[in-house]
């Protein structure tokens, strides 16, 4: 964004909107389709986690996280912080 004839950074809506907040919804809505583990989700950040008690809910909890690592990369939607 341009602002007096200084770049500040690439904006595709304006902080702090309504507009942004809806679209922001919409963007995350599906991300919890096709995860069996638990789900939160609270403005920006979301955590996915599962009572793990033998290695069957430990290979689900890492489906369930590569599922969502790769539709987010391939569909572009976010970058991860681990």
């Amino acid at each position: 964004m341009c602002i007096k004839g200084r770049w500040s950074g690439w904006s595709r809506v304006p902080q702090g909107s309504v507009l942004g907040r809806v679209l922001f919804l919409v963007f995350i809505n599906d991300l919890d389709q096709g995860i069996a583990s638990n789900i939160l989700k609270f403005a920006d950040d979301t955590k996915i986690f599962k009572d793990v008690t033998d290695n069957i809910d430990c290979e689900a909890l890492q489906r369930d996280l590569e599922t969502t690592w790769s539709c987010g990369l391939r569909n572009g939607k976010w970058n991860f912080m681990l």
